[in-house]
């Protein structure tokens, strides 16, 4: 089965001083099944945060939040979760269930995990559908095939 998650960030938006990012994760295409992801502060992490005078409430070791300070520590607490949040899941993708072309896998077979993000990291190189249309619709079907058996 497996577990998509989706990240938003509030970087460049209009809130000047917002820099984290949000995730939450799915079971499927199964939208009833969305939990956000959230882990819990470390003093570290506190302070930092309070230094760094982040809206919200006075930061403290302990409370639990759903706000990540950057991108990699939001994928090492997906995959560190997705399991416990749904032990039916087998692979977890870093993206949305309603996008039928590449995307990150950040756990899985080791296998089919390198073989997709192989596909991933081509289409980067070619600016996605902005770049070479020819070689993503080939990146596409080579991705197709192989996620046929997977999704």
């Amino acid at each position: 089965m497996i577990c998509y998650c989706h990240m938003m960030t509030w970087i460049g938006s209009s809130v000047e001083s917002a820099e984290h990012y949000y995730a939450w994760m799915q079971l499927g295409k199964d939208l009833g099944s969305r939990q956000d992801l959230q882990h819990i502060l470390t003093e570290s992490g506190a302070a930092r945060r309070n230094r760094r005078k982040d809206d919200g409430p006075e930061w403290r070791a302990g409370l639990k939040t759903a706000r990540f300070q950057s991108e990699e520590h939001l994928k090492k607490e997906a995959i560190k979760q997705y399991k416990v949040i749904f032990p039916s899941a087998t692979v977890l993708v870093y993206g949305e269930s309603c996008v039928f072309e590449p995307q990150a896998i950040l756990d899985g077979p080791e296998e089919m995990k390198a073989a997709i993000n192989e596909l991933v990291d081509r289409a980067e190189s070619i600016g996605w559908w902005e770049g070479d249309e020819e070689a993503m619709e080939v990146i596409c079907d080579e991705w197709a095939e192989l996620w046929e058996g997977v999704g």
